[in-house]
């Protein structure tokens, strides 16, 4: 069920687009974390930047509320 078919290559290019700033190409990609509702990828890009990459399980509804769900859960850690 937590089996998530990806394109890796396509996956590097869009951090590659979102990172701009001279960006070329990804040097590092590494497995941060994978938790109950997403898998997690640092990727190092040729010029220093990092992006973080969240590929979502496909049983845990759809990606737009579990997103919703850790910002909100993030917003009321930092302000109690």
């Amino acid at each position: 069920m937590r089996y998530r078919e990806f394109n890796i290559p396509a996956l590097l290019d869009a951090a590659v687009q979102a990172v701009g700033n001279g960006a070329r190409t990804c040097v590092k990609l590494l497995k941060c974390v994978e938790g109950q509702q997403n898998k997690v990828f640092i990727i190092t890009m040729d010029n220093g930047s990092e992006v973080l990459a969240k590929i979502p399980h496909s049983n845990v509804g759809p990606a737009f509320y579990t997103t919703a769900s850790e910002v909100a859960t993030r917003q009321f850690v930092r302000h109690p």
